[in-house]
């Protein structure tokens, strides 16, 4: 899940979010509950009259804030369906209308709470948490250069790099070759422990 916008308090406030995945949306189907509003994109027939009298229906693409009465989540496509009040004035949506929000992958919307409690700021910190996805970890290394990165579905994230300076194999600097491979190795083990989570990690 990547997190868009925050700005949240004990006493209300909104973030803007993009589900990346089905996992993703799961975790917003919990984290949504009745009486909190959320605004997105959508699409909704208007009716217009033409000069002649005759009426036509056409599919518009507006953007919405509903006040949520109802939420169902469809693992099959996967979306999360949102049902509620229109609060925010729209030319083609009266206040007060009911309209059903459908939430997607890939799809960016907006979250107002009257309250964020740390259940619910938690989830988000875990979920916009790239490295809580990662389940395979990778070090890419040459002698004296190091990069430990985590690996997820789509995309690989340097956690760290590791760089000493190591002596070449001839020459009076070579004395200290073997303590500086030494301290090279011991950086970058020391990195794979503080940055690779093992319970995640297969």
């Amino acid at each position: 899940m990547r997190l868009l916008h925050k700005a949240i308090s004990k006493d209300g406030g909104r973030i803007k979010l993009i589900p990346d995945d089905a996992e993703d949306l799961w975790t917003v189907y919990n984290l949504i509950s009745v009486g909190d509003s959320v605004r997105t994109d959508t699409f909704r027939k208007v009716a217009s009259e033409s000069s002649t009298g005759s009426v036509s229906t056409e599919k518009m693409r507006i953007t919405l804030t509903i006040k949520v009465e109802s939420i169902d989540f469809d693992a099959q496509t996967p979306a999360l369906r949102l049902k509620g009040k229109n609060i925010v004035e729209n030319d083609f949506v009266k206040m007060g209308q009911y309209h059903t929000l459908e939430l997607e992958t890939q799809r960016a919307f907006s979250l107002a709470k009257s309250e964020w409690d740390s259940i619910a700021s938690d989830l988000v910190e875990q979920a916009c948490d790239v490295t809580r996805k990662a389940d395979l970890a990778v070090v890419v290394m040459q002698e004296g250069l190091a990069f430990v990165c985590l690996i997820t579905s789509s995309m690989t994230l340097t956690r760290q790099k590791v760089e000493v300076s190591i002596p070449r194999k001839q020459g009076a600097a070579s004395m200290g070759r073997e303590k500086a491979l030494n301290k090279f190795y011991d950086q970058v083990m020391r990195a794979i422990m503080q940055r690779v989570d093992f319970s995640i990690v297969k």
